[in-house]
């Protein structure tokens, strides 16, 4: 059976006021065909105070608790109905939802896959989706959204086949994960090729390089600083896995985020 599931992320902000960074924090998903309501929290809070060592860890785990309890619980709702644009409206300053997404599937794992790509750190490795099994829910995202993707190769510059995890509309896409130290040292030969592909790419026109990578647990280490400098030396489009995916939802055409 087809579902009709939308589904909006919740980002922490450091400092909303003088930055952009921020930390996804859950997953809410309201399935529109059966009426469900799920709420996806963190449960790695070694993160959250990686992230933000301000962070009072036990007010965020409550906090998280209360706003799943109040989004799968009837009760709340029982003179009115469960609207998700009007429940996220109120969350405004340093936790705020991001914007809505709609998909059409009838994938019966959808919100835990989904869960699995969106909150990958949440899970340990032996949990998470394999390489391949993470692309192929990223590829079904884009096309439950009424997107497309295609697995073509291209020419480069001198008639060398080059090959995409996927393109979509004009972006082509590869996906990176910085899963440790000793794998940020061995990927700085291979980012320095794909920011040349991407320079490529700004020459012919045609296409857009977008480089979307997991975070590795050091998220201030040199390595992955020098990683970020040359993936985005020739391309704007270098954003962590659960931003670049409704970035390409978004941008890619038909109005699939509201």
């Amino acid at each position: 059976m087809e579902n009709t599931i939308k589904y909006v992320q919740l980002y922490l902000y450091n400092n909303v006021a003088v930055s952009e960074e921020c930390l996804c924090v859950g997953v809410l998903f309201h399935n529109l065909t059966t009426g469900e309501r799920t709420f996806n929290g963190i449960k790695n809070f070694k993160r959250l105070r990686a992230f933000n060592d301000d962070i009072d860890v036990s007010f965020m785990k409550a906090y998280l608790a209360g706003l799943k309890a109040q989004v799968e619980t009837e009760m709340f709702y029982l003179n009115t109905s469960f609207v998700i644009e009007n429940f996220i409206k109120s969350f405004v300053g340093e936790l705020k939802f991001y914007k809505i997404t709609t998909c059409k599937t009838e994938d019966e794992n959808f919100i835990e896959n989904t869960t699995k790509v969106l909150l990958k750190h949440d899970f340990a490795r032996n949990e998470r989706l394999s390489e391949e099994d993470e692309l192929k829910v990223i590829k079904n995202l884009i096309k439950s959204t009424g997107n497309t993707y295609s697995l073509k190769t291209l020419k480069g510059t001198y008639n060398d086949d080059i090959k995409f995890d996927f393109i979509t509309g004009k972006y082509c896409v590869k996906i990176f994960d910085f899963k440790d130290r000793e794998t940020l040292k061995r990927q700085l030969a291979s980012a320095r090729n794909w920011s040349y592909i991407a320079d490529e790419l700004n020459v012919e026109g045609k296409y857009e390089a977008v480089f979307l990578y997991t975070e590795p647990n050091d998220r201030n280490s040199q390595e992955f600083n020098s990683l970020l400098g040359i993936l985005s030396q020739n391309t704007k489009n270098v954003m962590e896995l659960e931003k670049g995916i409704s970035f390409l939802i978004q941008t890619n055409g038909i109005e699939k985020i509201v």
